[in-house]
């Protein structure tokens, strides 16, 4: 997937990194990317997670590293009434910020922003919501020092690649702001019902033929495979989080009805909805 580049963030005389929290009634979809590193922890809130060419739902605790230029935007579900309803700390880094630390203290480090290309995602990270604000707080050299320890524990955490083998984002930018308005579309309506492809490529001015085509090139995946894959990241959040029934969710996440939602649920999940959701329970994960 593609998307606008976000401005390079100014940097302070104190500090050579961008670290700040990210508070709001809703995080809006906003699909860009920038030649930083992020790290992006989450604190409040809920919704779905965009990072090159796969969905995939995020709840508190929730954390990725990006590499340089990689799209990705983090989309919350409907907007709170609290303004502090979604949470995030978000650590943005030059490449060259480590560039220089060359000595074997830092070989996990490099080795770890090497995987970041794709993106990674943690399971079980070692930090505390208080270091999290505390980065997001402190200046200078205790600053940086926070942040070198902070990737030197997660070097040594599980982490899995986020986009797939062989994504590539596609250059021109009049393609990436086509692209970008169709994503939007898409987010906004897939919740609602069916999502059909003639009005995607009405919303970006193609036919649905070229559209199909542009779409497929943009993101890796065809329209209706995005789609369903939009849907199932909701759907598994729900069979997480709630206990309705599994027919409520296929029907609230717009299956328009229960074997079509299971079919399309095995084949992304690789299991029944329902064999999923007794794992959690059963914290067999």
């Amino acid at each position: 997937m593609k998307a606008r580049r976000e401005p390079r963030p100014p940097r302070s005389s104190e500090q050579s990194f961008l670290a700040f929290a990210r508070v709001g009634s809703a995080f809006p979809f906003e699909w860009h990317y920038h030649p930083e590193f992020e790290l992006t922890w989450i604190e409040r809130g809920a919704g779905t997670r965009f990072v090159g060419d796969t969905v995939a739902p995020y709840a508190p605790g929730d954390l990725v590293l990006l590499g340089g230029d990689l799209p990705h935007t983090w989309s919350s579900e409907t907007p709170a009434r609290s303004a502090g309803a979604h949470q995030a700390v978000v650590v943005q880094f030059a490449a060259e910020l480590f560039a220089a630390q060359s000595g074997p203290e830092f070989l996990a480090v490099r080795d770890l922003l090497a995987r970041a290309g794709r993106g990674l995602v943690f399971t079980g990270a070692p930090v505390a919501a208080e270091e999290w604000h505390a980065l997001a707080q402190v200046r200078g050299l205790d600053a940086w020092c926070r942040l070198a320890t902070l990737l030197d524990r997660l070097a040594r955490t599980f982490s899995s690649p986020i986009a797939s083998v062989g994504y590539r984002p596609a250059p021109r930018h009049g393609a990436l702001r086509r692209h970008e308005r169709a994503l939007a579309f898409i987010a906004g309506r897939a919740d609602a019902g069916p999502v059909y492809l003639k009005e995607a490529a009405r919303s970006v001015h193609l036919t649905p033929a070229a559209f199909s085509r542009f779409f497929q090139r943009m993101a890796g995946v065809s329209f209706v495979a995005h789609v369903n894959t939009l849907r199932i990241a909701r759907a598994t959040r729900l069979l997480v989080e709630t206990d309705r029934a599994v027919a409520d969710i296929a029907y609230t996440c717009g299956f328009g009805n229960l074997a079509n939602f299971n079919r399309r649920f095995r084949a992304i999940k690789g299991e029944a909805p329902l064999r999923f959701r007794r794992r959690y329970e059963t914290g067999n994960t």
